[in-house]
């Protein structure tokens, strides 16, 4: 757990110093507002399967982890709920691709540091259930 808080905090120096370094010291402000806006809808994007799967949750913060606690009933569903954030990531792409916009790249290294946890649960549960 001390690893996970270290690494979180040593990502968190990084993004700011990439930040910093590629919008400039002067507009960094304007990421530092944007990402509680992608920590929250990268949440409701949580949100949304696990209201159409009917399960229940709980929303938990511990440390600097914030989320949805949730008892799944098979793999797939986690899965899914899991993954379904990745919306944002591949909007903020093709916005990217079409704009080019620094802003809009920095957002999206940010959604994939905060979905990095969990990109790694899926993969761990694609490598240990499939068959």
């Amino acid at each position: 757990m001390k690893l996970r808080i270290f690494t979180q905090i040593l990502i968190g120096f990084i993004l700011g110093w990439f930040s910093a370094t590629v919008v400039g010291r002067d507009n960094v402000y304007i990421v530092l507002v944007a990402i509680p806006l992608i920590g929250f809808i990268h949440e409701v994007l949580h949100l949304v399967p696990l209201k159409l799967y009917r399960l229940d949750f709980n929303f938990v913060v511990n440390g600097m982890l914030i989320g949805f606690k949730s008892t799944f009933r098979n793999v797939d569903q986690y899965i899914v709920t899991a993954t379904a954030p990745q919306i944002l990531t591949i909007a903020l792409a093709i916005l990217y691709i079409l704009t080019m916009n620094t802003y809009v790249l920095i957002l999206s290294v940010l959604h994939i540091v905060i979905s990095c946890e969990d990109i790694l649960k899926v993969f761990r549960y694609i490598v240990n259930y499939s068959t």
